[in-house]
This record gives C-alpha cells, sequence and structure tokens, in this order.
C-alpha cells in the first residue's frame, strides 16, 4: 500500500512541476507589429489586453510626392471574440522563444536596409521583447509567427485605414 501512495505523491508531484513550467498565458500584454518598406511605405497594428487596437498606414513615397504628410489612421475597439482571437493568436506565437534579430547577419550599409523591414514590441507582465527582421525570405519562422502574421494582414483587410 506504502508503494502505491509514494507512487502517486511522486506522480502528482511531478505532474505539478510540469505544470510550472508550461507556458503561461498573456498577461496586461501590449503588443506592436510594424512592417516598413524604408522611405516607402509603413504599416504599424497596435493590441492591448484591453481591446484596444490601432492601425497606422504611412505612404512616404506618395507624401514625400505631395510634400505632405498624411498617414492614414484608425482606432478601436476589438469585439470580445476578436479580443479572445488576437490573445490566442499572440500565445500561440510565443514571441518571447523568438530571436531578437533576423535576416541582419549581412553587413548592410545604412541606406540599404533590405526590401522589407519588420519590428514587433510584445510586453506581458514584466517581460518585454523587440523582434527586428530583414529579408524574410531568407529566414525559417516558427509556425505561431506566421500564423500571427496571417492573422494581422487579415484584420487590416477586415479593418481598412482609408
Amino acid at each position: 500500500m506504502s508503494k502505491r501512495i509514494a507512487t502517486w505523491l511522486i506522480l502528482v508531484v511531478a505532474m505539478g512541476l510540469g505544470c510550472l513550467s508550461c507556458q503561461k498565458g498573456l498577461e496586461d500584454y501590449t503588443f506592436t507589429y510594424s512592417m516598413e518598406s524604408p522611405g516607402n511605405y509603413k504599416i504599424q497594428v497596435y493590441f492591448d489586453d484591453e481591446g484596444h487596437y490601432k492601425v497606422e498606414r504611412f505612404n512616404y513615397f506618395m507624401d514625400n510626392m505631395a510634400n505632405r504628410q498624411a498617414p492614414k489612421i484608425l482606432e478601436g475597439e476589438l469585439t470580445d471574440e476578436e479580443l479572445a482571437r488576437v490573445t490566442e493568436v499572440l500565445t500561440e506565437a510565443d514571441l518571447f522563444a523568438m530571436e531578437d534579430s533576423y535576416g541582419f547577419e549581412e553587413v548592410a550599409d545604412s541606406k540599404n536596409l533590405g526590401d522589407v523591414l519588420t519590428q514587433i514590441y510584445m510586453k506581458s507582465g514584466s517581460q518585454e521583447k523587440y523582434i527586428s527582421i530583414r529579408n524574410m525570405l531568407s529566414e525559417t519562422f516558427p509556425m505561431g509567427y506566421i500564423e500571427l502574421v496571417n492573422f494581422i494582414n487579415q484584420f487590416c483587410v477586415d479593418h481598412p485605414v482609408e
């Protein structure tokens, strides 16, 4: 009988320790995704755990030709379903496990940083993560990150900035 109790006790302790190492859900988070073709175009998307979102679109090329700055900005509140989906996608992306930079191994001059630069900022609780990506075609990314980018693209289609 005591072997059976000892075995159960060891199993319960092992499961408890295993759960401590499980990925925690996001808490008090803010997230910003920025994708830019330097000097031409930039789109930035912001989400937070309170359901706020902001989409900003900058057309530098056309603004420079018109000699003005006219960013397009859309701000709003996510629906409960959208907030749940944003939180789910961000959790599955596991951004804190990603590298800090991708595609910067090759030296580039300051005027030619690549065709597209992506910057990500994630804060959850006391954790912060900055990710910079250049030359996305030469990199392999985790599936969670790819799903996050697909989600952001679809979100921008569903919430157009006019």
